[in-house]
């Protein structure tokens, strides 16, 4: 079972369009995370184990690991579903994958006791990721199955520009111009996720403008055409489409 749709911006156009103002809430996020996100410490918040897994650091993932009765194909499919309904749809994780249906591979284990995901740890930290997994592996007939997941950390690449505020402010797909410094801001929505500079903000190749580390996952596929030159920037320590 797959639990992402990878963006693709589709062909279809709205002239004229506009994001709606009203939003959904941020989701809460621990700042102190994304400080050590810019500072490329993340590995500082990761424990050695939780909630039964040993937890180590890999080539391109941090792997929890316990060992246990290998699952069949079956089983596994099982508990991929019971992970997607009580661990995936409770927030902070992006993609999933099992080994089982997909090229995504463990090394260390059989593809029965493989998974994959990609997790926003400054919204749900590892710890409280293992617990999940075992709460719910453990609660629906998984009790000491061997199981691997390797996990991989949307905000560990930081923010695409590294200049902070010397930063440009990123222009929507859809329209031409020249962002001017010296003119004002005219905001078109109420903002993403909270910034210090418009290095904070992202949204050229999206139909969101919001903070970096809120950024991934799903996107819906679809093509809005602007009329006016806009932007993604900082605005009142809020990540803002805005026009000049």
């Amino acid at each position: 079972m797959r639990l992402v749709v990878v963006l693709a911006l589709a062909a279809c156009s709205t002239p004229g369009a506009r994001e709606p103002r009203s939003r959904a809430p941020d989701p809460s996020v621990d700042q102190t995370c994304v400080e050590h996100a810019r500072a490329g410490t993340l590995a500082e918040l990761v424990p050695a184990e939780a909630a039964g897994f040993t937890i180590t650091q890999g080539k391109d993932a941090i792997v929890l690991a316990r060992a246990g009765q290998v699952m069949t194909a079956d089983a596994s499919r099982k508990a991929w579903q019971v992970l997607g309904e009580q661990v995936f749809l409770r927030g902070g994780l992006s993609s999933g994958d099992s080994a089982v249906d997909s090229v995504y591979k463990c090394d260390e284990v059989a593809d029965p006791s493989c998974f994959h995901y990609t997790l926003w740890i400054c919204q749900l930290p590892i710890d409280e990721l293992a617990r999940r997994v075992a709460d719910a592996l453990d609660h629906h007939g998984f009790l000491g199955t061997e199981i691997a997941i390797h996990v991989k950390l949307e905000e560990q690449r930081g923010p695409s520009c590294k200049a902070g505020a010397a930063c440009v402010p990123a222009q929507h797909y859809s329209t031409h111009g020249h962002y001017d410094p010296s003119g004002g801001r005219r905001s078109l929505d109420e903002g993403t996720g909270t910034c210090r500079d418009d290095g904070d903000c992202e949204g050229a190749n999206s139909d969101s403008c919001s903070a970096w580390y809120l950024t991934g996952g799903a996107e819906a596929a679809v093509f809005i055409q602007r009329s006016d030159p806009t932007f993604c920037g900082c605005i009142a320590r809020r990540c803002t489409w805005f026009t000049q």
